[in-house]
């Protein structure tokens, strides 16, 4: 059953995976009780900047130009888009990893000057995403279709809202099933519901079956092949592999070469591709060799530059328990409990 579960591998501080409405598409959804900041959300006209590293620590989300938007407390989801932040409160820091591909939450907003408000939208929490530019918003709405004759479970709706101008280029109960055929209650934790977003021109809905879209025109058809994960070891360009050898991880070319990667630490824990060049990893400073780690031991967000080797620490992550956009490659990573859980 798809949903948050842990990393494949034993990480720093047991690094894991931290883990409606319908409205006229000419306005975006609005109903639920949106306040007017809500509702002006949908349409950018300050974009933030979406390039780079972007994480979350106590309620705040980092871009990589250095703003800071606090979304004012925990959160269990986010993605950045247009004006700001999209995301899922969670009741707690502790709970905010607790979540499987059908939990439901409201979805909200968060600008650069701290205003937070409510869309009106109830959304599948793991499902939302944003394109690479920031341009387009994605989400499956949790509520708003038509129940199903079994349990009464809703359908879901999957949405894409251009944020340049408010509207919904694709609305669609494609890979979502068919309420007089199918149990939803029970087909859906059997799949991942999403939409996805493989560069700035298209997006992918997944669910019962997965979807193609083409951005804006929001022509679709079925996807007859899959697309990459950002988990995937190997870069976006197929030129570099990172290499899991406990806290000794390495990049090799596609040839077998090895990458020196400086992190200026006895050991590293390296992480995903954020781009075709930039790989995120862990810096782990302190006493000790192997996968054992203790209370003496420091860990480090970092992002290293390949074929080059260097890395930068990310300042504000040493011992944080931090949180990453939806389509990163981990969705969080504890950093100050060596040893220990999330």
């Amino acid at each position: 059953m798809p949903g948050t579960g842990t990393v494949a591998r034993l990480a720093l501080a047991a690094a894991v995976l931290l883990t409606a409405g319908c409205s006229d598409p000419s306005t975006g959804p609005t109903d639920g009780g949106t306040t007017a900041a809500g509702m002006a959300a949908w349409t950018s006209t300050d974009p933030v900047d979406t390039s780079g590293l972007i994480w979350a620590a106590d309620g705040v989300v980092h871009l990589s130009d250095g703003t800071t938007i606090d979304v004012g407390g925990p959160l269990t989801t986010y993605v950045v888009a247009g004006d700001g932040v999209w995301f899922t409160p969670a009741e707690s820091e502790e709970s905010a990893g607790r979540h499987s591909s059908t939990s439901t939450g409201p979805l909200h907003f968060a600008g650069r000057d701290g205003t937070v408000s409510d869309t009106g939208v109830t959304v599948y929490v793991e499902s939302i995403g944003s394109s690479p530019d920031g341009r387009y918003l994605g989400f499956v709405d949790a509520t708003s279709g038509p129940e199903d004759d079994f349990s009464g479970q809703p359908r879901g709706t999957a949405i894409v809202v251009d944020t340049t101008t408010g509207e919904r280029v694709v609305e669609t109960a494609d890979g979502m099933g068919d309420p007089d055929e199918d149990d939803l209650e029970h087909d859906y934790p059997e799949v991942y519901l999403g939409v996805r977003f493989p560069d700035n021109g298209a997006a992918v809905v997944e669910g019962l079956g997965d979807f193609f879209f083409t951005l804006p025109d929001g022509e679709g058809e079925p996807l007859e092949s899959g697309f990459r994960r950002p988990s995937d070891p190997v870069s976006p360009d197929g030129e570099w592999t990172i290499q899991d050898r406990g806290f000794d991880d390495r990049v090799v070319s596609a040839n077998g070469a090895p990458v020196p990667i400086r992190t200026g630490t006895p050991r590293r824990d390296l992480r995903w591709w954020l781009d075709e060049a930039t790989v995120v990893g862990i810096a782990i400073a302190g006493p000790g060799a192997g996968q054992d780690l203790g209370p003496d031991n420091t860990a480090t967000l970092v992002t290293c530059e390949v074929p080059e080797g260097a890395c930068a620490r990310v300042d504000g992550t040493a011992g944080a328990r931090v949180r990453f956009p939806v389509g990163a490659g981990d969705e969080g990573l504890d950093l100050g409990r060596p040893g220990g859980g999330s």
